[in-house]
């Protein structure tokens, strides 16, 4: 597939179980954002291939808490960005460009460094609280976002949606040059925004959008 832009996704998902189960190893208390609160599960972290039309899981990876390992934890415990890590470094591309594509969980700078030296970019949502700097000044994308107005914002269209963007490209406090997106819905910019960032700033505002609506694939894959 020489030529193709491949996507490796990446997250984590709950394998639910119910509260009488106990005897199985590595159940534990996980955050679920669909459900709102806790929940007894396994915790996966998962990865995944989108190219083209063809969309597929690849590996997934036991996310145990620190505690599970006891006294060989400093040896065997990984947190979910160490077993991304792990999932990106046996991950063999298929196409000469890859986009490693995330959600904020995972946006931070020591997996996105990982990824750069793996010789692929990373296009992920970032937190509203995520430090950014606006002409040298340091503050958080919420409030940089405060300060852009109607006319500032760009509408762009992907697909069937618009969307009203504001284009950002500097240094972030683990990253010294990436592009952050500010969109919105809403013309007016009265809904609040969603912050997407790219390590590649040479993408088009209409390919970062574009590349970033392949994620929703890992999240009905599992």
């Amino acid at each position: 597939m020489e030529g193709d832009v491949g996507f490796l996704i990446i997250d984590d998902s709950l394998s639910k179980k119910d509260k009488s189960t106990k005897k199985i190893e590595g159940l534990d208390s996980h955050h679920s954002h669909s459900d709102e609160k806790t929940m007894w599960s396994h915790c996966v972290v998962t990865s995944h291939y989108k190219i083209s039309e063809y969309s597929l899981p690849l590996e997934c990876k036991l996310y145990l808490r620190k505690q599970f390992f006891g006294s060989k934890a400093k040896k065997n415990f990984k947190n979910k960005q160490g077993l991304a890590m792990q999932l990106i470094d046996e991950f063999i591309p298929v196409t000469e460009i890859t986009y490693l594509l995330v959600d904020a969980w995972y946006t931070l700078g020591k997996l996105m460094l990982h990824t750069l030296n793996r010789g692929y970019h990373t296009i992920g949502r970032i937190k509203s609280n995520r430090v950014v700097y606006l002409s040298g000044i340091k503050t958080s994308a919420k409030k940089f976002s405060t300060f852009i107005s109607k006319g500032k914002a760009s509408p762009v269209t992907v697909g069937d949606e618009t969307y009203h963007v504001y284009i950002y490209e500097g240094k972030i406090n683990d990253i010294e040059n990436a592009v952050i997106m500010l969109c919105w819905s809403k013309s007016d910019l009265s809904d609040n925004p969603t912050f997407i960032l790219s390590t590649d700033v040479s993408l088009t505002t209409s390919e970062i959008l574009l590349y970033y609506q392949n994620r929703w694939d890992i999240e009905v894959s599992f």
